[in-house]
């Protein structure tokens, strides 16, 4: 079960003196802001831990209504810093550096030939680079190809540092596999992991799962939802997290008139005699429909004494 888990996902982390969380090249909303969570909850556990995509997801409108999306990054590389420019034989002749202690700064120098140009200082581009990481996150991942990318440049990474792999089934690869089998979703389970490993949820933490739930399948509405999942949900709440607003979409081609007080006045006497049309069953009011059956009745009695005489004044011939 889920649950056993938890302790070793705990002394996994307590050992660990870097982690990297790692999501799939399209990650899910629901992975995304889950996996925000679970970052933060582990940097609030003193650790170092990195969050990263297999692909950058800059630009996603689903995804940027999510508190903290800023800290995903797209490459795992935060340990060197890698300085590059255009190189030309000539510009570079020698390279050294000298360290001034009392402006406390690192100087890289680097010469050029004699007789040469010295480097184009706006070709210099600054890169941090490398990584270093004995625990690896994996959610929603489905096999290594989909990682392929970061794998291939940080294989020895990959061979060395235990690897939890958190997916909707138990995933083929991975030193621990945890299902989500037997909740809602993959959200529910992190949240979980994310209660299980701290004392008290932040607000923001609790709105990434709200999030989180709510972009899983079927989201708040999903029959494998318990008792216990909804008491999840209200304790996130009472931490201060927010549930995502809705979305109004509308329809096409609707004409969006602006809301006046006259218009609203107008609406309301449509609506009340609407009401009372429904309510007799006709299309018009039992007032006005009373008038025009007493003025047919009296019709017809100005016809019928027009042809039939009143009683006792009828011919008295014959």
């Amino acid at each position: 079960m889920w649950q056993d888990h938890f302790p070793l996902v705990k002394n996994l982390l307590d050992q660990s003196q870097s982690t990297i969380v790692l999501l799939g090249p399209e990650p899910k909303r629901e992975y995304v802001a889950a996996a925000l969570a679970l970052t933060s909850t582990i940097q609030e556990m003193g650790k170092h831990v990195t969050l990263v995509s297999a692909a950058d997801q800059a630009g996603r409108e689903d995804l940027s209504d999510i508190p903290n999306l800023e800290i995903l990054k797209s490459e795992m590389g935060n340990k060197d810093l890698d300085i590059s420019f255009d190189y030309v034989e000539s510009a570079v002749d020698k390279v050294s550096y000298h360290i001034d202690d009392a402006q406390k700064k690192f100087h890289l120098v680097i010469q050029p030939k004699r007789g040469s140009s010295p480097l184009d200082t706006a070709s210099v581009q600054f890169h941090l680079t490398g990584a270093a990481a004995d625990l690896i996150i994996t959610i929603g991942v489905d096999n290594g190809e989909q990682v392929q990318n970061i794998y291939d440049e940080y294989q020895d990474i990959f061979d060395t540092a235990n690897i939890i792999a958190i997916h909707s089934y138990e995933s083929t690869f991975g030193t621990v596999k945890i299902s989500s089998a037997g909740l809602s979703s993959v959200a529910e389970l992190i949240a979980l992991m994310c209660q299980a490993l701290s004392e008290q949820l932040s607000a923001t933490e609790s709105t990434q799962l709200l999030i989180a739930l709510d972009a899983a399948p079927n989201g708040l509405q999903s029959p494998m939802l318990t008792a216990d999942s909804f008491e999840l949900i209200a304790k996130l709440i009472r931490a201060g997290g927010q549930r995502p607003q809705p979305k109004m979409v509308p329809a096409a081609n609707a004409v969006v008139r602006p809301f006046t007080a006259s218009s609203a006045t107008q609406s309301s006497t449509k609506g009340f005699a609407a009401m009372l049309g429904q309510r007799n069953g006709f299309g018009k009011s039992s007032a006005s429909q009373d008038s025009e059956e007493d003025k047919d009745a009296k019709k017809k009695k100005t016809k019928v004494a027009d042809i039939v005489p009143p009683h006792g004044e009828g011919s008295r011939g014959g």
